[in-house]
């Protein structure tokens, strides 16, 4: 390798490790509203037996 390729790519995995994460942990909000959706899904299907 040349001198020039290996500080190229020295430089993009430097800035590649920079640049922060874009997942975040989820809120309280979040959380609620996702178990909340989880249990209508399984209200529904619950349901769609019963009528079965």
């Amino acid at each position: 390798m040349t001198m020039k390729t290996m500080v190229c790519c020295l430089m993009l995995g430097s800035a590649a490790m920079q640049v922060p994460s874009k997942a975040k942990a989820a809120t309280d909000d979040d959380k609620k509203f996702l178990a909340m959706a989880a249990q209508s899904d399984q209200n529904e299907i619950a349901l769609s037996q019963a009528a079965s």
